[in-house]
């Protein structure tokens, strides 16, 4: 495939994302943690042992959502742009949790690879260093922030952010994408409690999705048709 055609599908495949975001007159609205928790088809745990030009395979160490087989994934690079850059360039041997979307097949044979990251910016892949997890595009209460090293950011025990992920679904589903997004709860008030209480991570998690269930507007149902429309 020449590079134009590959260019021109990352181009749709961004465009498809970034209905998770928002992207406007230079500025982006990175994709939430609860979105990434519970829009990912695949959420992984892995290192990454080959780098190409348009991709890069991730041997999977654990699978924190979603189902997947294969051990060794394919995933279309994020490329920097304007308003995102990656923490640091792609390298073997870097760890990371990926929350990654399937393509499909006329994407697979077209890309090379089998899945895309659910994020048009950075935020689809945190770096794992020793017990730490750097985290993107959000900040939760505590943590360590390091504004000035080689990955500025937020970094949180990674222990704590791999449970809150791996239980995130048990108690909240997340369907559609920007303005049609809707989280919906689905475990009872005991449960929930008890998952909150596990860690800031959890609560802010729980907390964050609790704001987007009070702020949903369900779309308008169309209603009957106006007697003059069915006499037409």
């Amino acid at each position: 495939m020449n590079r134009m055609r590959f260019e021109g599908t990352v181009v749709l495949l961004v465009i498809a994302l970034l209905e998770i975001a928002t992207v406007a007159e230079g500025k982006y609205d990175p994709p939430q943690f609860f979105e990434l928790a519970g829009l990912a088809d695949l959420i992984v745990r892995g290192e990454i042992v080959t780098v190409n030009e348009k991709a890069f395979t991730l041997r999977v160490s654990e699978i924190l959502a979603g189902r997947e087989d294969t051990t060794e994934l394919d995933v279309l690079k994020f490329v920097d742009w304007t308003c995102s850059h990656r923490w640091k360039p792609y390298a073997v041997g870097q760890e990371e949790v990926a929350f990654l979307l399937r393509l499909d097949d006329k994407e697979m044979r077209e890309t090379g690879a089998h899945f895309a990251l659910l994020s048009a910016g950075d935020e689809g892949e945190w770096e794992i260093v020793g017990s730490e997890i750097s985290v993107q595009g959000f900040r939760v209460p505590g943590g360590r922030m390091d504004d000035q090293g080689e990955h500025p950011g937020q970094w949180l025990p990674l222990d704590v952010v791999l449970d809150a992920i791996r239980h995130y679904r048990r108690c909240f589903s997340v369907h559609g994408n920007g303005r049609n997004r809707e989280v919906r709860k689905l475990c009872a008030t005991r449960e929930l409690d008890q998952y909150r209480r596990r860690s800031t991570v959890h609560d802010y998690l729980v907390q964050t999705s609790e704001e987007e269930i009070a702020a949903y507007v369900p779309p308008p149902t169309p209603g009957p048709f106006p007697p003059e429309k069915l006499r037409q």
